[in-house]
């Protein structure tokens, strides 16, 4: 626990190698036949998802709990009328989510490109990382974009996201330094901004 912020203390290098090398070996042997699948999010998948939300941006955010980042993560409700959220099942449990955003005017699309659609809060339960949850998160994103005759879709990140900036740039997305800008919670610094085309 950190005495000033009132949140877990964060990781130390060492202390995070040993923690995603534990997550690697437990998805290895309990997920590897496993089969992922998307669905729309539902009240039911609320509660799960707010402590899977914050065990997975925790050791990247660590100021979460300081600067109120925490609380928009989990805040489902808020966006549940006026986003479309999609949920990762694994073998039957929830093991992922990430919200989409078609509207421009929504106060979470924060693109400057107004006639791109925007993914925000991608999250994969540690337990269940390399088990293909988030690359078919995101596609399920792209596949709304498409269906809505979107002509982009972009996103915000973080430099320590290196796993996340690694699946956008296998799934086609490119830097996009005219979208630059976000004042992310946690980061010092313009957050960089990725977009890919669509047909």
């Amino acid at each position: 626990m950190d005495s000033e912020t009132g949140g877990p203390s964060p990781l130390t290098p060492l202390q995070k190698q040993i923690y995603e090398s534990a997550n690697e070996r437990y998805a290895a042997k309990h997920f590897a036949a496993a089969s992922v699948e998307i669905v729309d999010t539902v009240p039911a998948h609320y509660d799960p998802l707010r402590g899977l939300l914050l065990r997975a941006y925790e050791p990247v955010v660590p100021t979460m709990y300081s600067d109120g980042y925490a609380e928009e993560l989990t805040d489902l409700e808020s966006r549940a009328n006026s986003t479309t959220m999609f949920t990762a099942l694994l073998n039957g449990h929830i093991v992922g989510t990430i919200t989409y955003i078609d509207d421009a005017a929504h106060p979470l699309h924060l693109f400057a490109d107004t006639c791109a659609a925007y993914m925000r809060f991608l999250a994969v339960d540690p337990s269940a990382q390399r088990t293909g949850a988030g690359s078919l998160l995101t596609k399920r994103c792209i596949e709304q974009a498409n269906v809505q005759n979107r002509p982009r879709i972009g996103l915000h990140t973080l430099p320590t996201m290196t796993a996340a900036i690694n699946l956008y740039v296998s799934l086609g997305f490119e830097r996009s330094t005219s979208n630059d800008g976000l004042s992310h919670v946690g980061y010092d610094g313009e957050a960089p901004a990725f977009i890919k085309p669509l047909s």
